[in-house]
């Protein structure tokens, strides 16, 4: 019997849907709404930081970005599990939208990769928007290798964000004068990604039927 069967194979949508929505919520919380940051609008006020800008962390706000994508992608790879075409292809498009925010603002987009402040901005979106196309691939890759891509993919966002959350935080805490303790977005978003992978990884380590 195969650990994965239909609903479970749902359920992983539905995991990696809850980690797209902890991208929207708080991944630094403050009481204040205009200082809680989800983990785009951290990674853009990373870029302000003077670490970043005139220091050595100027590389963490693509990093945090780049989680995103690969989260995105996860997300629309298991999209398979959802047999309504329409349906699959409107999950895809709007997990799509966390793209939009990534991509360079005007006019600095027209610049594509050539940009010098925004050019490795615009190849992570450029990543996310590529691997919902090429999610349409995937849906005729083997069941197995689909799933270990998807875990590969899951844990890989997972190292990004923690790396980035923990290596700009002490910036962020200095900022704010307070302790911060991860927010629900970040807990959402990594829980999501993680029970997704050991999902799918038990279900690699089960024998074909």
């Amino acid at each position: 019997m195969r650990f994965l069967k239909p609903v479970w194979k749902q359920a992983g949508v539905v995991l990696l849907a809850l980690a797209w929505v902890g991208t929207w919520g708080a991944w630094i919380p403050a009481r204040s709404a205009p200082l809680t940051l989800n983990a785009l609008y951290m990674a853009e006020w990373a870029t302000i930081l003077p670490e970043s800008r005139f220091g050595d962390m100027g590389y963490l706000a693509e990093v945090l970005r780049l989680s995103v994508a690969l989260a995105v992608i996860a997300l629309a790879i298991s999209a398979i599990s959802i047999r309504s075409y329409p349906a699959r292809w409107t999950i895809r498009v709007i997990a799509a939208l966390p793209g939009l925010v990534i991509l360079p603002p005007y006019p600095h987009v027209f610049d594509l990769w050539r940009s010098a402040s925004y050019g490795n901005r615009f190849l992570v979106a450029t990543t996310l928007f590529t691997g919902i196309l090429v999610s349409a691939l995937t849906d005729m890759l083997p069941h197995k290798l689909r799933q270990m891509l998807v875990a590969v993919v899951s844990l890989a966002a997972i190292a990004l964000s923690v790396w980035a959350f923990l290596s700009l935080r002490a910036s962020f805490e200095a900022r704010y004068n307070s302790l911060l303790l991860p927010g629900w977005g970040f807990a959402l978003f990594i829980v999501g990604l993680l029970a997704t992978a050991v999902m799918h990884i038990i279900d690699l380590a089960q024998p074909d039927d």
